[in-house]
Parts: structure tokens; sequence; C-alpha cells
């Protein structure tokens, strides 16, 4: 057991804390997994964060959700750039598993994202996010197909992640 949660003997307040947040992570229904990151969503604005780290610990924080959706925005020049306007939006198209491997392997993206979530234990969400400082493409797992998205595409399917309606979360 680390330092920080043991002092003399004793069980420490981060040590209280830190259990705390990881038991309403577990109670939580309405979790989101980006690539080594897990999230529960505790409330209208918090989140508890779970970072996986590639050493097999992991770290916690209590964060705002748009704290979240923040770093991944400052972390891409491509989430960080104006959507150029469309007259008619992306097309979305049917893609095999197969494809979408191809895809991923005919150059090397700058970013690539999976993401899943979670309603009471139920998979929602499950797509790959790939994308460079040009453009950016959704690969759906569940419903089998591919779109292209945009900069401002891209940054309401992360709001979009951490807002679903209340009648979906209960469901």
């Amino acid at each position: 057991m680390g330092k920080e949660f043991l002092l003399d003997g004793k069980l420490t307040d981060k040590f209280m804390a830190t259990a705390e947040l990881l038991k309403r992570y577990k109670a939580s229904n309405h979790k989101i997994f980006i690539n080594n990151l897990r999230i529960a969503v505790l409330d209208d604005t918090y989140t508890a964060v779970l970072e996986l780290l590639p050493n097999g610990e992991f770290t916690i924080s209590y964060t705002p959700a748009v704290v979240v959706i923040k770093k991944y925005i400052e972390a891409s020049e491509f989430l960080k750039q104006e959507q150029k306007a469309r007259f008619f939006p992306y097309e979305k198209e049917d893609y095999t598993e197969e494809e979408h491997e191809e895809d991923l392997n005919r150059r090397e993206w700058d970013k690539v994202m999976v993401i899943q979530t979670y309603i009471k234990q139920r998979m929602r969400h499950f797509q790959t996010y790939y994308f460079d400082d040009k453009e950016a493409y959704c690969f759906n797992h569940i419903d089998k197909t591919k779109q292209q998205r945009g900069s401002n595409d891209f940054r309401l399917d992360l709001v979009k992640l951490f807002d679903l309606e209340a009648g979906e979360a209960d469901e």
C-alpha cells in the first residue's frame, strides 16, 4: 500500500477519499471508456476518471466533465479548428470491420480514439475515431457504418457522450 494511504499504521484521509471515489465510480450507471481512460458520470457536472497507466497502476480523479472534454480538444490540432460549412451533412456508409482495419492501416493517423459508452452495464456506443490535422472519420462498430466528421461534429460527439438524455440513461 502506498505511503500516502498509510501513515503511522493508520489509514489517511487520502485513502478514505480515494475509496469513496472508487465506490462512486463503481455505483455509476453511465460509464465512458476512451482509450486508457475509464470515466464514470457521477452527476450533471462531475465525473470520476480512472486512468490506466502503462505500468499496470492507475490514477483516479474527481473531475468536471467539461474539463475532460476540453483536454481532448486541446490535445488535437484538428479538434481546435473551425469546421468548414457544408450544405449537406456527411453521409454514413456501410463499412465492414475489414474495411475499417484497412482504412486505419492505409496511412498514419495522428490520433485514434476508441470510445465505448455503457448505461447500466449495457453497451450503447462503440466507435473508433481516427483523424489527423485535416480529416476525421468515425467507424461505428455496432451498426457497421463509417462517417467523415468535421471538427465541430467531433466536438459535439464528445459532449453527447457525457450528456445522454435522462430517458435513455434510464432504459
